[in-house]
């Protein structure tokens, strides 16, 4: 028992070091003229981008998205997701399988018909959204034709959808983390490794 939890404080003692060390992008050359978001619940984080930036190749493998203002892009654990609609309905079995178990993932997206005030914004050049797109793009599974699987009726609301994933949550990679890995990706300064959303969201308000 007390290896357990030396091994938990450990866990979150690493998350808070390494939330505080930045990255330091080395292709960041670019002016910042582009636009994009982050947005987060309390506890998960998502993506949000302008539909108008967002690759038409990309727009039309999202089945039924029709004309939002902006697309929230999430990813995670298919399981915590799908099966947790409201934090009322998440059960110590989903977090344990979630986080110490290989399971599926999923992307979960949400329209927004107008901008709102939880958006955080994050102002980058046209080359660094373009690596973000690519980045959010390969993270849905596909099919043989190239297209994106979408999970037929597992929406929260009419205005969001879920597709397979690629990848597998866990306790290193989590959905927080899936976001700092694609700013990374973009050069975009964020944390070293951060499995929850402060991490991020101080790097992004620094």
């Amino acid at each position: 028992m007390l290896f357990i939890l030396m091994l938990i404080l450990s866990y979150f003692i690493l998350a808070v070091v390494l939330a505080l060390i930045s990255t330091n992008p080395t292709n960041h050359h670019c002016d910042e003229t582009e636009t994009i978001f982050i947005q987060t619940n309390g506890i998960h984080l998502d993506f949000i981008l302008d539909i108008n930036d967002i690759d038409t190749g990309l727009i039309k493998k999202l089945d039924g998205i029709g004309h939002p203002k902006f697309i929230a892009f999430g990813w995670g654990d298919k399981g915590f997701f799908i099966n947790t609609p409201t934090w009322d309905d998440l059960s110590t079995k989903t977090v344990v399988r979630a986080m110490f178990l290989k399971s599926s993932s999923v992307m979960h997206i949400t329209k927004h018909y107008k901008k709102r005030n939880s958006f955080i914004e994050i102002k980058i050049c046209k080359e660094q959204r373009e690596k973000l797109i690519a980045y959010i793009e390969k993270s849905f599974a596909t099919n043989s034709d190239n297209n994106f699987l979408k999970i037929e009726g597992a929406g929260y609301t009419t205005r969001d959808y879920f597709y397979e994933g690629k990848g597998s949550y866990n306790c290193i990679k989590t959905c927080n983390e899936w976001i700092n890995r694609g700013l990374k990706k973009a050069d975009i300064k964020t944390a070293i490794w951060s499995p929850f959303d402060e991490g991020i969201l101080y790097r992004i308000k620094k």
